[in-house]
Order: C-alpha cells, then sequence, then structure tokens
C-alpha cells in the first residue's frame, strides 16, 4: 500500500507543482516540498506511540508521496539555473538516482521497524 500511493498521487501532484513553479518562487515551493516532507515523516514515527498500528504510516507517506513530484520537477529547473551547461548532465542524474534511493532506504527501514512485531488480536490486522 506505501509504494502504490505513489502511483496514484504522483499525475495529480505533478501537474500542482508545475502551476506552482509557474506562479511562485522556486524556493518557496521547494520550502512548502520540504515542510509535508517532514510533516510526513513526523507522522509515520507516531506509529510508535500509538501501540505500532500502520495507519499512521500510511497516512505520513501519503504526505511524503504528495511531495515527491514536486522534488522531480524540480531537479531540472534547479540544474538550469545553478549549474554550468558542462555539469547539468551529472546534476540531474545524481539527483534523479538520490530521490529512489532514499524511498528504499525508507522502506527497508519501515520493515526493519515492524519486524517480529505480532498484533494484540491475531484476527485483527490493523
Amino acid at each position: 500500500m506505501c509504494s502504490n500511493i505513489y502511483n496514484f498521487t504522483y499525475i495529480p501532484v505533478t501537474f500542482i507543482s508545475i502551476w506552482a513553479f509557474k506562479t511562485q518562487s522556486t524556493a518557496l515551493v521547494i520550502r512548502i516540498a520540504c515542510v509535508i516532507l517532514l510533516v510526513g515523516g513526523w507522522t509515520r514515527c507516531v506509529c510508535f506511540y500509538l501501540d505500532n498500528t500502520f495507519w499512521p504510516i500510511l497516512l505520513g507517506n501519503s504526505l511524503i508521496a504528495c511531495a515527491f513530484p514536486v522534488f522531480t520537477t524540480a531537479i531540472t529547473l534547479i540544474a538550469n539555473k545553478w549549474c554550468a551547461d558542462t555539469e547539468r548532465e551529472v546534476v540531474i542524474a545524481s539527483c534523479c538516482v538520490g530521490i529512489p534511493a532514499g524511498n528504499l532506504v525508507a522502506f527497508i527501514w519501515t520493515g526493519f521497524a515492524f519486524a517480529g512485531l505480532t498484533p494484540k488480536d491475531p484476527d485483527k490486522v490493523f
């Protein structure tokens, strides 16, 4: 479920981020995406205080998935503004590899966080 959220949010949020980059400054849009990303991460951490339930992880991952298209849209904009023509391809490729690598670390960490946990009521999964 956590990975499918990215599929559901990517197209609509990409259009929203394109509109935001057209109407607002690049720095403001990236700051808003960073706040959404942090709130999503903090929301995921709430599961440890709510008896290890899964719903905070799903909600937090939904917020993180909404920030993801903003960062992927910004890669080329930032590379065009900050990098010379000879460095632009390397910067774009590095950023494109960094985002899925971070997602992979997050998904692996979630697996380790819930490894070996059993629900109090085996008939109730969530």
